[in-house]
């Protein structure tokens, strides 16, 4: 299962449509306050993933996924917009990052090793 958080209505219904046809159930959240909201209303629920938009409506996806993935015990992808996003994901301590123009062909791998049809790179 994964949480997926974007202000932008259409990433985040790609990336609903990408997981959930690879068989994981998807939670989405428009802003880092709704993800919390969300999280804190779902008992015993358990996330794999965690993938934010490094920019979000209400503040920085990046310190947001680094925060629950340590919260959940989950691992963590970020959706960048640009070189600086990357960098700063990384420092961060996001485990993998995607440049949101690329994002179809990285997410369609995600799902597969989140799976177990491919391993990770």
């Amino acid at each position: 299962d994964l949480l997926a958080v974007a202000g932008d209505v259409d990433t985040l219904s790609l990336v609903r449509v990408i997981f959930e046809r690879a068989g994981h159930d998807v939670l989405t959240a428009a802003t880092g306050g709704e993800a919390e909201r969300l999280l804190l209303s779902l008992d015993g629920w358990s996330l794999d993933l965690v993938v934010a938009a490094a920019v979000l409506p209400d503040g920085d996806g990046v310190v947001l996924a680094v925060a629950l993935g340590r919260r959940l015990g989950c691992r963590t992808l970020t959706l960048c917009p640009g070189e600086s996003d990357a960098r700063r994901s990384e420092r961060a301590g996001v485990d993998t990052h995607l440049f949101e123009h690329s994002v179809l062909i990285g997410l369609g791998h995600a799902a597969r090793v989140l799976s177990g049809r491919q391993t990770g790179s």
